[in-house]
């Protein structure tokens, strides 16, 4: 049974909460401390902390007050306030973890040093913000990297990443950061990294819809162990991961097997509109009639725009102008054309006096102009 919150820092920048277990037990001698993700402002407790305390951890829970992805909170802040804050509420020697998800994954890496954590489990961390159109107003300078001396000598990292996410207009280059990630602290401690194709940024929502991410977590936090998702399960999927697999198994030609994953995630895909949208061009490819279409017709055809497969046939291609040989001079295409079609060819001669009689025009105009005004200031 855990005790009630007790604020143990406050800033401009932040809150720093923590719960204690009561002795039991079911305690475990682990403090997690657990880092806001972003767009989490509003939350009344800490990320996770409901789950970490039903599973019998001591919690700390650092709470930012803007989307400033940790920046005001300098390193020698975080020993010298909150650690010390940490270290005078929990006197007992307890090991520490961080955790966080997307920008609280970053922190999670970056402090965990500073912190005194010899564990830490980012999910989809990014290192960067400036690369994508969501996150660039959050910060007005690129974020602190993370460098080897983030984490402790030998202690334990776990990096759980999509590794399709690769080009940043798709979305964060969660693929690319975390291998950056495990370059730069692979010299002081051991990096697993957890792939988890298809399951979008972050991918917390995935492991969280697949009942996975407390297993995992529980697996990495007790014994040390990295617990690797079970991908091949078709079912419980989470919406962001079903209409990835759908829309990637459409762009590879394979409509069937898109409509054979719709059917068994039904329940999921009459949920969320844009997999609903994208299960309905699956079924129409295929000719599929059934009551899953009927239904998918009836909420997302009509009244968000239905999605047709264009059956026209295609405007005929323009020739490509021919490849000149050495020595052949270019020549202009002259089709013939009917001489009343031309418009007129206006002469230089003609174009002069056209010319001069439009500027003739506008200084007459001027001059009617000016009269009128005269005559308007006229006593009467």
């Amino acid at each position: 049974m855990p005790h009630p919150p007790e604020t143990l820092y406050s800033s401009n920048a932040l809150d720093v909460v923590a719960y204690k277990q009561e002795a039991s037990a079911d305690a475990k001698p682990l403090i997690v401390i657990s880092f806001q993700p972003r767009g989490s402002l509003a939350a009344k407790e800490p990320w996770g902390a409901t789950f970490l305390l039903e599973a019998g951890y001591a919690v700390v829970g650092i709470q930012p007050k803007q989307n400033h992805w940790y920046q005001p909170l300098l390193r020698a802040e975080v020993r010298s306030a909150i650690r010390s804050a940490i270290d005078a509420y929990f006197p007992e020697d307890y090991s520490r973890l961080t955790y966080g998800s997307s920008m609280g994954a970053y922190a999670a890496l970056r402090f965990a040093a500073d912190l005194g954590a010899t564990k830490a489990f980012a999910l989809s961390p990014p290192a960067r913000t400036k690369v994508w159109a969501r996150w660039q107003n959050d910060v007005e300078t690129e974020i602190d990297p993370v460098s080897a001396d983030s984490v402790l000598p030998d202690s334990h990292v776990l990096i759980a990443y999509d590794p399709m996410l690769t080009r940043p207009r798709l979305g964060p280059p969660d693929a690319i950061d975390a291998r950056n990630f495990r370059s730069a602290l692979i010299s002081r401690s051991t990096v697993d990294m957890l792939e988890c194709p298809n399951f979008g940024h972050p991918v917390t929502k995935g492991l969280s819809d697949r009942r996975q991410l407390k297993s995992i977590f529980l697996a990495f936090a007790d014994e040390s162990r990295v617990l690797r998702p079970d991908l091949n399960e078709e079912t419980d999927l989470g919406h962001k991961e079903l209409r990835t697999r759908v829309r990637n198994l459409l762009l590879a030609n394979q409509a069937p097997k898109a409509v054979d994953l719709v059917l068994k995630n039904q329940a999921l895909t009459l949920r969320h509109k844009k997999v609903g949208r994208i299960a309905l061009l699956a079924l129409r490819k295929v000719g599929h009639s059934g009551p899953l279409m009927q239904e998918l017709t009836q909420k997302f055809g009509a009244s968000t725009g239905t999605i047709e497969i264009s059956t026209a046939t295609p405007a005929p291609a323009k020739p490509r102008p021919k490849k000149l040989q050495a020595g052949e001079a270019k020549t202009r295409d002259k089709s013939p054309v009917s001489e009343a079609s031309k418009p007129p060819r206006l002469q230089a001669k003609d174009k002069a006096q056209l010319r001069v009689a439009r500027q003739a025009e506008r200084k007459a105009a001027r001059r009617a102009a000016r009269k009128d005004d005269k005559r308007g200031r006229k006593p009467a």
